[in-house]
């Protein structure tokens, strides 16, 4: 069993590398994610989102995945609500979480829509197919970085 001083440092750590990523990365691709027994006060996955959301960045959440990554995709408008799975233990900040994200939607989707992505943002939300996944990333970090020729490889 950890210390709580240990656990707090912890938390508190995970939460400055999340905030670092959000600002230094034009958008972040989360898959999965512990719904509960995470060791930040948020759910990692969802923390992220948030961050970086509500940084004007792109959340590119896999939801065919499960877990929070699911959750995620559904906040933001990118599944259907009927795609929610209830869980039987999810953790106290978890949807109170997801609530959070969930009125930065309308603003992540115009700047996906600006972007030209929702459609292909729509797709992999609900993709498990790795090809499908690898070739839609790509596309989507091409245009959300500027990159005008999307087949072009930057080495």
């Amino acid at each position: 069993m950890r210390a709580e001083g240990s656990a707090t440092l912890e938390a508190d750590t995970l939460s400055a590398m999340r905030r670092t990523m959000a600002a230094e990365t034009v958008l972040r691709v989360v898959a999965s994610g512990k719904v509960a027994g995470y060791r930040s006060r948020l759910p990692g996955i969802v923390e992220e989102a948030l961050l970086h959301a509500a940084n004007g960045r792109l959340v590119v959440p896999l939801g065919a995945f499960g877990g929070a990554a699911r959750d995620v995709a559904i906040e933001l408008g990118l599944l259907p609500e009927t795609a929610r799975v209830g869980y039987a233990a999810a953790g106290d900040s978890y949807y109170p979480a997801l609530a959070k994200l969930g009125k930065l939607a309308e603003e992540h989707r115009h700047v996906a829509e600006d972007a030209g992505i929702w459609r292909e943002m729509q797709v992999l939300a609900e993709a498990d197919d790795p090809t499908v996944i690898a070739v839609g990333v790509r596309r989507i970090a091409d245009r959300a970085s500027g990159n005008s020729n999307p087949s072009a490889i930057k080495r």
